[in-house]
């Protein structure tokens, strides 16, 4: 018999972002929640984005909305996240913070660079050109970002001015003063009597950005001043929905902006934020070594320099760290309410460190250090941008189960393609592209997904402006969607069903491999170095090979023996402690593999014994050798899978429940059109019955009879999951080998190609049409929604069979129904249609096939982004099979297969 899997819960099922462009009526609010609702999310978050009338976010009618738009969720059984900005970028309360005054506006350090010249007493350096890294969000992000959208710079301060004689640096602050300032620049002139020529001179000036409605991050009073503006209302309007309807504050990317001007130079991309009281505990701290630290963020690649650059940085997170989300997670936990949500990650959309942001540096927004910021959390986040695989939800896994949580929320927002508006996103979006993507993260480690977005409207054809018009804000407006009434709510079960099913399992010898986040290295070097990429490299061909791991902090060495098996060192050249190198060779002498690629830091360090396995390597592996090489690492007792072509992208996830089942997912995650179908081979510890969860239709199958190993096909997009059950002594060797075909497997016996006499009808009558080839080349370019090709089949007195309608290529769903009756619907791949028996008859046949395509082809039309039309409908035509095989065979025991590698 079978049974069946939970609806998930609000904490696995999808969460969406509910972009308000106005204040909404009560019908729209009803009308929209309910539509969330019946779309399988568990919950949504609020989000007033740039085209919300700024002057009205917060205020009493915005809250009269938000609380009916509350209880409305909690009349549908959702749960509530309060977004706590408006847009994004945490920490303005939507300019309501620098409104209380300057002091609260962010504040910078800039610098420039000179030497003593000969025969002048006086060397003058320039500040000038500063710009915005808003700019690129054109006037809607300006107007945002500042007031009259204008930037204008005051309260210029010499910080501190350092010379350098190539040996030592010292603090010649009282040679230095500035001499004249603007709204733009500053200029300072330094005293050189008695310097050598050619002394090395750098002036560090401070000044306040006195048009942003960005804050000052570094000022504990800034941050107080947005819990009292942007953090209060909604105590004072939802306490009594705080703690049940209403559970978290989430937030998003709290940062200064990144400024760059016309003399910067040296080490870092951007400028630095500053406060008095930062800057005074870094006095403290760094004493006499403050000049040469100073220094170090210009210039120098010794041992000295990067511990003063790292230390540098070091403080400047901590400061940073304690004062923001130290003071959010106090609030939080005071209020009854969890803190989640995330920074600015350089991985976003990538693997390598510092794949995205690549003009900001990084090192000044919470000292890169993930696992701290995730210890201010109750539950972790993580950024995703676009479908393609990436680093977000496995780091965001592996820093929660470093502070005793696992699993990540994902926000999953899309850009546009290369060369396009960046902010113009992806109206192109399928439900199975948006399924690969979310199983995908889920096997990374994802446990929710929040949606970008729910839209309020879809905004206007003009102006095709990005972000003032809602249709252009990183869209889709997955609501906007003509699939997405009718198949969201399917995508949504299925994979909060498995996120659940995950979540229920700790990973296999919670995974074999350690590689080492290298924090000390990335603070010296930057996101986009060597350590960056490796790191990134490494991850992602770690996936591929289907080898387990998770990424670990410095501060895990010293527990690294008897948790993992294998430790990586991705050009890991510095270390924040000298007990490091010691920890790394006792990992090493108690039996685990060290594997270090790039300059790796040299192990052993001075004084520490040699005698250990260290493999070095200029390069990481190609992911075949690193499945060779981790052959080794799992656990004996532990299920081991591997594809029977190693170049086969599948994502391979075992875990094992407390009560010691094991459980099994595996995702064919290939796109390419050469690759239809990869088989994976799992052997397991004992003989076991297989008890498939189809998290599609919430069944879970009958258990098999038990097998010591499976062979399991999958077609491109299946999904397979299922329970090892432990067989008895009785079964245990009834079976050897258990061979799973893919779901949809095509052999039988005659076929009916349906290539002509079809119509479509997109509501305006029936038209022919040409079903090779999409509507959008058939006068149908702008079109986007539902249609509905139709066509009779004229069958012999055979036709009384079970049979398949096969769909060889569809953009991007389909709902069949053959002779009045509805034979099933899908949205990804494969679109085969099982048939019953009596359904079809001799002679006449009608069919009809629904399809929706996406909404790009009708939104981008009527913009200047001059994207080509995306295919939609059927582009290949139909096939009818008759006669259908088994859907699953079972090999004799007496069959030997080679054994899988352990």
């Amino acid at each position: 018999m079978t049974s069946t899997v939970d609806v998930p819960g609000p904490w696995h099922a999808p969460c969406c972002y509910w972009f308000w462009h106005s204040i909404p009526d009560r019908a729209q609010i009803e009308e929209q929640a309910g539509r969330i609702a019946q779309a399988g999310y568990g919950s949504f978050q609020i989000q007033a984005r740039r085209s919300f009338p700024m002057r009205e976010y917060l205020s009493e009618p915005y809250f009269a909305a938000y609380r009916l738009a509350v209880e409305t969720a909690k009349r549908h059984g959702l749960i509530v996240g309060i977004y706590d900005e408006y847009n994004w970028q945490s920490g303005s309360a939507g300019g309501r913070v620098a409104a209380g005054g300057d002091r609260f506006r962010e504040r910078h350090l800039f610098w420039a660079v000179g030497a003593a010249p000969a025969g002048n007493r006086w060397l003058e350096l320039w500040i000038d050109g500063i710009e915005s890294p808003t700019e690129h969000l054109g006037d809607p992000g300006m107007s945002w970002h500042y007031e009259d959208g204008k930037v204008r710079w005051s309260a210029w301060e010499l910080v501190i001015a350092v010379a350098n004689d190539g040996e030592r640096a010292m603090d010649i602050s009282g040679r230095a003063r500035i001499i004249a300032s603007t709204d733009d620049g500053v200029v300072v002139r330094v005293d050189t009597m008695d310097l050598p020529t050619g002394t090395a001179l750098t002036a560090f000036v401070a000044a306040t950005c006195s048009t942003s409605r960005v804050i000052n991050y570094l000022d504990p009073g800034a941050v107080q001043e947005f819990l009292a503006v942007g953090y209060e209302p909604y105590a004072s309007h939802l306490a009594e929905h705080f703690g049940e309807t209403i559970r978290y504050v989430f937030f998003d990317q709290p940062h200064a902006n990144f400024y760059t001007w016309q003399q910067m130079t040296g080490q870092l991309r951007s400028s630095i934020p500053i406060s008095t009281e930062w800057w005074d505990r870094l006095r403290r701290v760094a004493g006499d070594e403050l000049p040469a630290m100073m220094r170090s963020l210009i210039a120098g690649d010794t041992e000295a320099a990067e511990r003063l650059r790292a230390a540098f940085f070091t403080h400047h997170g901590e400061w940073t760290r304690s004062n923001v989300l130290g003071q959010l997670r106090n609030w939080t936990a005071d209020h009854g309410l969890e803190l989640t949500g995330h920074e600015v990650l350089g991985h976003v959309g990538t693997w390598a460190l510092g794949g995205a942001f690549a003009d900001w540096d990084l090192r000044v927004n919470f000292g890169l250090d993930y696992f701290a910021v995730d210890a201010y959390r109750d539950r972790t986040a993580v950024d995703a941008e676009s479908g393609g695989a990436q680093l977000g939800a496995k780091l965001g896994d592996s820093v929660a189960r470093w502070n005793g949580r696992s699993g990540t929320i994902l926000e999953q927002y899309y850009g546009a393609p290369p060369g396009q508006e960046p902010f113009s996103g992806h109206w192109g979006l399928t439900p199975a592209e948006l399924r690969r993507s979310t199983i995908r993260n889920h096997l990374l480690g994802m446990r929710q997904l929040v949606f970008h977005g729910f839209y309020q409207t879809d905004g206007a054809d003009s102006p095709a402006q990005a972000l003032a018009n809602p249709r252009y804000d990183f869209p889709p407006g997955i609501n906007y969607e003509p699939w997405f009434d009718r198949y969201h709510r399917s995508f949504a079960h299925e994979t909060g069903r498995l996120s659940a099913f995950l979540d229920d399992a700790q990973p296999a010898a919670h995974h074999p491999v350690a590689v080492l986040y290298p924090l000390a290295t990335l603070l010296a070097d930057g996101l986009d170095s060597e350590a960056g990429r490796h790191t990134g490299r490494w991850c992602e061909r770690l996936f591929r090979a289907g080898i387990g791991y998770d990424v670990v902090p410095e501060e895990a060495l010293a527990t690294l023996a008897g948790r993992y098996r294998a430790l990586v060192l991705p050009a890991a050249r510095r270390f924040s402690t000298l007990t490091a190198a010691a920890e790394i060779a006792a990992f090493a002498r108690s039996g685990g593999l060290v594997y270090a690629t790039g300059e790796s830091a040299a192990i052993p360090a001075p004084g520490v014994d040699a005698d250990f396995d260290f493999d070095f390597d200029s390069s990481v592996p190609e992911r075949s050798r690193i499945a060779e090489w981790a052959a080794d690492l799992c656990d004996k007792d532990t299920p081991a899978a591997r594809p029977l072509h190693p170049d086969d992208d599948c994502c391979i996830w075992i875990g094992r429940t407390d009560d010691g089942t094991w459980r099994v997912a595996l995702f064919n995650d290939s796109i390419e059109e050469a690759t239809d179908e990869v088989t994976v081979e799992l052997a397991l510890p004992t003989p076991s019955h297989v008890r498939r969860w189809d998290m599609a239709s919430g069944r879970k199958e009958d258990p098999t009879e038990p097998a010591t190993r499976l062979r399991i096909s999958l077609a491109r997009d299946e999904l397979f999951a299922a329970e090892l059950l432990p067989a008895n002594a009785e079964q245990a060797s009834r079976l050897d080998t258990l061979i799973l075909p893919p779901s949809a497997e095509p052999t039988a016996s005659r076929h009916v190609v349906l290539s002509d006499s079809w119509s479509l009808d997109t509501g305006a009558g029936p038209q022919p049409v040409d079903v090779s080839t999409g509507w959008e080349q058939q006068g149908l370019a702008d079109f986007a929604g539902t249609s509905v090709y139709r066509t009779t089949v004229m069958l012999n007195e055979d036709a009384d069979h079970p049979a398949r309608l096969e769909l060889p290529s569809v953009h991007c769903t389909a709902a069949v129904t053959i002779n009045g009756t509805a034979v099933g619907e899908r949205y990804t791949s494969p679109f085969t249609f099982d048939i019953p028996s009596g359904l079809l008859r001799p002679g006449r046949n009608d069919i009809e096939i629904e399809v929706c395509n996406t909404a790009a082809n009708r939104y981008y039309a009527a913009a200047a982004f001059h994207r080509e039309p995306q295919p939609s409908g059927l582009t290949a035509a139909p096939r009818l099979t008759l006669r259908l095989p088994l859907s699953l065979r079972r090999q004799a025991p007496s069959l030997r297969e080679p054994a899988v590698d352990r």
